[in-house]
């Protein structure tokens, strides 16, 4: 008692249910198919199904499997994504509501870097989403202009006399800090064994680096 369409795009037969017993309902969607078809808006009828939150849950599981230490930084921008968009469909993030969001985002006092981070788990989503064939387009995100360089960087000299100023089972800590650039926990993590003295290197495993990369780094030392 059901009526279906039947349409084709790209050399494919899609056949739809209508969801309805008249055929003047089962007529009405297939004009608003053959319409996206023919102003390229055709999506398909699985994927209108699609939330948005199931991207981001999508996301989540990426970050589970491949064990990344920023899984719990993720999950904090997402939460005012999910507020912002959980509810709605993927096809419905569109280029327009995401300018929306920044706005809506930038008026609550929010800088512009904890915005783009936002907005980069959002690109994210999407690109993992198409990867896995769970959608075919996504909308074009541009990032925020960021003017917030980092200040209060010190000379030598000037290092050196906040060094001293530390108690001493700290100072070879800052000192190789200084001259490396790796991350507190980062240093924190090396053991002997990451030292090659043959090399002149110390290595950092991937298992201890943010990004997940082996880094190596000049070992300089005396004697």
């Amino acid at each position: 008692e059901i009526y279906w369409i039947a349409y084709f795009h790209r050399g494919r037969e899609y056949r739809e249910s209508a969801g309805s017993t008249k055929e003047a309902d089962a007529g009405r969607l297939l004009k608003k198919r053959l319409g996206e078809i023919q102003g390229n808006r055709f999506v398909g009828p699985s994927q209108e199904r699609v939330t948005f939150s199931e991207l981001l849950d999508g996301l989540i599981l990426d970050y589970q499997n491949n064990r990344r230490k920023s899984l719990s930084t993720l999950e904090a921008h997402l939460k005012a994504v999910r507020a912002a968009f959980g509810l709605d469909r993927a096809v419905d993030v569109t280029e327009a509501r995401v300018e929306r969001y920044k706005a809506d985002r930038l008026a609550d006092g929010k800088a512009p870097a904890t915005v783009n981070r936002e907005l980069a788990a959002i690109k994210r989503a999407f690109h993992l989403a198409m990867k896995q064939k769970r959608i075919t387009a996504a909308p074009t995100i541009g990032m925020l202009a960021e003017h917030n360089a980092r200040q209060g960087f010190l000379e030598r000299g000037e290092f050196e006399a906040v060094v001293q100023r530390l108690p001493e089972s700290l100072q070879d800590f800052a000192r190789f800090g200084y001259l490396c650039g790796w991350r507190k926990r980062e240093i924190a993590s090396l053991t002997w064994a990451d030292v090659e003295r043959e090399g002149r290197v110390i290595r950092l495993r991937p298992e201890a680096s943010k990004n997940g990369g082996s880094t190596i780094d000049p070992l300089v030392f005396d004697g």
